[in-house]
């Protein structure tokens, strides 16, 4: 089929009902479902720093079929493909290359470098994207730690407790010297869910977390060091003051940045990873010539 027999909208044009509905849809028999009630769409377009005007969805017959969802980074000249999908009838008609044109077309009119995530297993929706000239930078993983037990720590006096905006000055500096940083991780993604977060310092390495139940979630873990003693120091604290949690990473941590840190504190490595894949601003990657397989 030809990609011109689709039409492409703003994801701003339609319902959020009918946006979400196609979301959970496309994504029903996914490795990981989408599974979010209609009251939570909103926020978590907040938490994604979704766009919606710059996002699109595809329509064939007049009906959407396919989707993807945009989130531009605001301290570098980049747009992130937060949420790809396609509804089961529409997977191999020429949707998904279509909003993948698309979106590569205008971020490169605008100036704009492009990533995305894709998990290691999905190989189907991988050899799309590198078949549209999308590279692997680098591998992200989840991680967890069982609770220590026994009774809580305090905390020496050398770990900073910033506040929620220092700490977020301080990530926006490191994501406009560093490349590849998930956004997820970032402010743009943290401030629509800041209640009940915390964050810690140490030296160059810091950590934005929250205390869910009896559990640890670590939104945030990043230090520029290969030795990366200061976080897994960091990490190590953190467990011996809350012992009775146990700890989550979710599938966004790089080796380089923390992940290293995170095996010295004593996490375990999640079996399921992702791919960071990114383009650059300047190249053509929607040109068939560039594209592998």
């Amino acid at each position: 089929m030809s990609l011109t027999s689709f039409q492409l909208l703003a994801a701003d044009r339609i319902p959020a009902a009918e946006l979400h509905a196609l979301a959970c849809a496309a994504f029903d028999d996914y490795l990981i479902p989408l599974q979010l009630a209609n009251v939570n769409w909103p926020s978590f377009i907040a938490r994604q720093a979704i766009n919606l005007a710059h996002s699109r969805i595809a329509l064939q017959n007049g009906a959407p079929c396919a989707f993807a969802l945009v989130a531009p980074r605001q301290q570098r000249a980049s747009w992130r493909l937060a949420m790809m999908g396609a509804l089961p009838a529409a997977r191999g008609n020429g949707a998904a290359a279509a909003l993948l044109q698309d979106w590569q077309a205008r971020a490169r009119q605008a100036g704009q470098a492009i990533e995305l995530e894709v998990v290691c297993a999905n190989q189907r929706a991988l050899a799309l994207y590198q078949k549209h000239g999308m590279r692997q930078s680098h591998i992200l993983s989840g991680w967890h730690a069982p609770a220590l037990g026994g009774i809580s720590a305090g905390l020496p006096p050398e770990i900073l407790s910033p506040s929620l905006p220092e700490a977020f000055a301080w990530l926006e500096q490191v994501e406009r010297r560093l490349d590849g940083i998930p956004l997820q991780t970032l402010p743009a993604c943290l401030r629509p869910q800041q209640e009940g977060l915390q964050a810690w310092r140490l030296e160059h390495a810091q950590i934005v977390f929250r205390c869910q139940g009896q559990e640890l979630l670590l939104l945030s873990i990043l230090q520029d060091d290969p030795q990366q003693a200061a976080a897994a120091r960091l990490l190590t604290l953190l467990r011996a003051h809350y012992p009775l949690h146990s700890a989550r990473i979710s599938l966004l941590q790089r080796d380089d940045l923390g992940g290293l840190a995170c095996a010295e504190a004593g996490f375990s490595r999640h079996p399921m990873q992702q791919f960071l894949l990114q383009g650059q601003a300047n190249e053509d990657l929607s040109d068939p010539s560039r594209c592998a397989g």
